[in-house]
């Protein structure tokens, strides 16, 4: 049986301010859909990396993960990297 896990990958900042949207986010669709089923890494500056979340969810036993990529706003490398 299939077990899926979603990972919201944001960018990462020193900022704990700018990273409690994302913490929230992860608090609230973990309420909504279980621990196991939701997870949250970042893509630069703090912990967790994606490879400590994927290294996480397959030790939880999860075998897909559904990556979402999630941008706060049009920064530099927003627009240099997505557009």
């Amino acid at each position: 049986m299939s077990r899926s896990c979603l990972v919201l990958f944001p960018h990462g900042s020193r900022d704990p301010k700018w990273r409690a949207f994302f913490e929230n986010l992860e608090a609230e669709l973990q309420h909504r859909h279980g621990e196991q089923q939701v997870r949250l890494a970042y893509q630069q500056f703090v912990p967790p990396t994606l490879l400590d979340t994927a290294n996480l969810v397959l030790a939880d036993g999860i075998n897909q993960i559904r990556l979402l990529p999630l941008f706060m706003s049009v920064s530099g490398a927003t627009h240099n990297d997505i557009t």
